[in-house]
This record gives structure tokens, C-alpha cells and sequence, in this order.
């Protein structure tokens, strides 16, 4: 109940503030509800009109404009005008809740902001747990009181964890980085100052999740080990148009991607939003492939790259693209089959000036990709998930 109180509090101090004219120079009261160990009591205390232009924080339910979080996020304005309209669709959709810390004495000027979600279509590690991201903050306790804030905010709803940073949705980002700050924008691969994960473990947050992204920079020249698999590609919209193989693929997905992952993304629209962006290459079928066995007709492996579109969305060509999901049944793992796969879609793509290979996020305790992708690539990332019980 403290924590509510304190809640309630904020509220009623931050309506007093937002309703004040310029020329009302009179003291306002409010009830200040005082709260200890030993007793509870009401206490009418006088809030000057020094006090109340401290900083404050501003709730933003899904439907309300947030302007102020676009002007104070630390990325290029081309970015911004991009990415805001998925993001404004991703938050309505998922009921996200942005907070915005903002300073009365400079004209209610952005100074920190965070993104919660009580109920994401994310699990980790077979649960679903509340989570934020899009940190931002001009200091360490403006980073620590919105924090604070979505944490009072997460266990007053009767949430007893939350996880975090995961830049929603994912292809802008899942962790904190925390190593190679100089590491150009990449499809899934989060940007924040150096200081955030040192300002998330200050608030009792336990690093919980790491995730290494690798450049691929020696693909391996290997045949088909398994000649009674057919490797096949077809157009977008003929995929997304066959039912009963979109119907394997969420098999295969369901299969191989269990309940022990630290992050994964129960979104059943992920694949259809990403149809959508291969579509508008003009040439989709380049940037995935199917292996099927020719005497079943099972579908046993799967990779998809997406186009890193941060460089369209800069204005510069494409040259890279991102191995965004990989999945190989158990029977076919080993052999390089996963080699050979990576290499035609390689194949596909180098002619066309795209032959740059990002590895997307990798679990560092996956050891098999771990084992695989530094078999061929040089780490470029370092991103860590934190989590904390409430």
C-alpha cells in the first residue's frame, strides 16, 4: 500500500503543478500522506511553489501524443521519423505506457523517459513478465526515480518481476550495450549511452540475459550434405499465401524455440510485418530459404535475413542484412548443413551489392551458436538483459 500512496501522491502533486497560471504565486495545499514502519497518519503539509516546479514525471497511456519522447531520444533525426510510426503502432496494440520525466523550470523540457509493458507478447524462459525499455536519461538519479516509477507502478498491478531493457518492438533492440559503443546501427541491435547498465544494476536489477551479435566474415565454401533435401525459395507473397506451409513453419518454430529461451517474441505477427519489408526489396525470396525433405515433404530448416534498413533509412545503400531467425531440426544439425544454407542465400545476395552478414542476437549460453557463428565471424556487440524481483 506505501507504494500506492506514493503514487497517488506523485499525481496530485504533478495536477496542482500542471494547473498553476503564471501569476498565481499563492501556496497550494495538499494531503501528504506520511508512512512508516510503526504507524500510519494524514498530515496537511504546505507545498511551495519552489517544490512544486521539481522535476516531474508524466504518465502516457497508448492513445496520447508523446511528442516529448521523440525530441529526447538519443538517435539521428532520420531514425526518428521512421521508426515512430511502428513504434506508435506497437505501443498501441501492446497497451504500452510511456513515462516522461520533464523539468517545469525549462519549459517542461524532456530530461528522461522509459517505455513499460504489464502484458508483452514476449516470454522469458516460458513466462511472461512485464518489461521496459527506450531508457533515456540526462543523469543517474533521473534514471534511477524512472525506474523506481514503473517498478511502483508494475507491483501495484500485483506484478511481482520486470525485465529489462527490450527496446519494443524488437527489431530496434533487446539489452543494454555494454561494449563496442561505436558499433553502427544495426536490425535488433540496441543504442544507449555507456552509462545506462551501470545506472540499471545502481536500482538492484541482476544482469540476466547476455547477447553477442558477430559479423560474419569467412562463410565456408560447403556441398549439400543431405541430397534428399530440396532447397527451396519462394516468392513473399506466394509463402505467406500457402497455408500449409506457413503451418510447418510455425511447427518448426514451436519445435526447436521452447520454453527455455531467456527472450523470445510470442508476436504471430512478427513474420507477416517482416513479409511485408522483404516484399518492398522487390526481390523478398533472396533473403530466406527452406530445406524440405523430398520423400516427406517435413520442413527441417529455416533462415531468414532481414535488410538492415537503418541503412535505407539513412539514405545509403543497402549492403548488409541480419540472420534474423535460424533453425535447423535436430536431426540435421552437425555436417555444416548450416553452412551451406548460410552460403545460398550468400549466393543470392553478394550480386547485388549485399554481402555484409550481421548475426543478430546471439544468447551467449547458446553454446552450438555460439560454437557455430564464431566459427566464422568477429563479435561487434555486447548487449546484457536485466532483471529484477519487485
Amino acid at each position: 500500500m506505501n507504494q500506492a500512496y506514493d503514487i497517488i501522491l506523485d499525481y496530485i502533486i504533478v495536477s496542482i503543478s500542471e494547473n498553476r497560471t503564471k501569476n498565481n504565486h499563492l501556496e497550494n495545499l495538499i494531503l501528504y500522506i506520511l508512512i512508516s514502519k510503526n504507524f500510519m497518519a494524514l498530515e496537511t503539509k504546505k507545498i511551495s511553489s519552489r517544490e512544486l516546479k521539481t522535476n516531474k514525471i508524466i504518465k502516457y497511456t497508448k492513445n496520447q501524443s508523446i511528442a516529448k519522447f521523440y525530441d529526447y531520444i538519443a538517435y539521428p533525426d532520420w531514425f526518428k521519423q521512421r521508426m515512430k510510426p511502428i513504434f506508435e503502432q506497437h505501443r498501441k496494440e501492446n497497451e504500452g505506457t510511456v513515462f516522461i520525466m520533464v523539468d517545469p523550470s525549462k519549459n517542461n523540457k524532456s530530461i528522461g523517459s522509459i517505455y513499460l509493458e504489464l502484458k508483452p507478447k514476449h516470454m522469458s524462459k516460458g513466462k511472461q513478465i512485464p518489461i521496459f525499455g527506450w531508457l533515456n536519461a540526462e543523469s543517474k538519479e533521473i534514471a534511477q526515480k524512472l525506474l523506481s516509477h514503473v517498478e511502483k507502478f508494475a507491483k501495484i498491478k500485483g506484478y511481482k518481476e520486470i525485465r529489462g531493457p527490450l527496446n519494443m518492438p524488437k527489431m530496434f533492440g533487446w539489452g543494454a550495450q555494454v561494449q563496442y559503443f561505436d558499433c553502427p546501427m544495426y536490425w535488433e541491435t540496441p543504442h544507449n549511452k555507456s552509462e545506462i547498465p551501470k545506472w540499471i544494476e545502481s536500482c538492484g536489477y541482476k544482469p540476466d540475459t547476455e547477447y553477442i551479435t558477430l559479423e560474419l566474415t569467412e562463410l565456408l565454401e560447403v556441398e549439400n550434405p543431405y541430397p534428399e533435401l530440396e532447397i527451396v525459395s519462394y516468392p513473399i507473397e506466394e509463402l505467406f499465401a500457402d497455408k500449409e506451409m506457413m503451418g510447418k513453419l510455425s511447427k518448426l518454430i514451436e519445435r526447436n524455440f521452447s520454453g527455455f529461451l531467456p527472450d523470445i517474441t510470442t508476436d504471430e505477427r512478427k513474420f507477416e510485418e517482416m513479409g511485408k519489408m522483404l516484399l518492398e526489396t522487390g526481390h523478398g525470396n533472396d533473403f530466406y530459404i527452406l530445406a524440405i525433405n523430398k520423400k516427406t515433404m517435413d520442413l527441417v530448416g529455416f533462415i531468414l535475413e532481414v535488410p538492415n534498413i537503418f541503412e535505407i533509412w539513412a539514405g545509403s545503400k543497402l549492403k548488409n542484412v541480419v540472420a534474423d531467425t535460424v533453425i535447423v531440426d535436430e536431426k540435421y544439425r552437425g555436417a555444416y548443413f548450416f553452412f551451406f544454407l548460410f552460403n545460398e542465400i550468400y549466393k543470392k545476395l553478394a550480386p547485388k551489392g549485399i554481402d555484409g552478414v550481421i548475426s543478430g542476437l546471439i544468447w551467449s549460453k547458446n553454446i552450438a551458436a555460439m560454437k557455430t557463428f564464431t566459427k566464422i565471424g568477429k563479435q561487434v556487440q555486447k548487449t546484457v538483459v536485466f532483471q529484477k524481483t519487485l
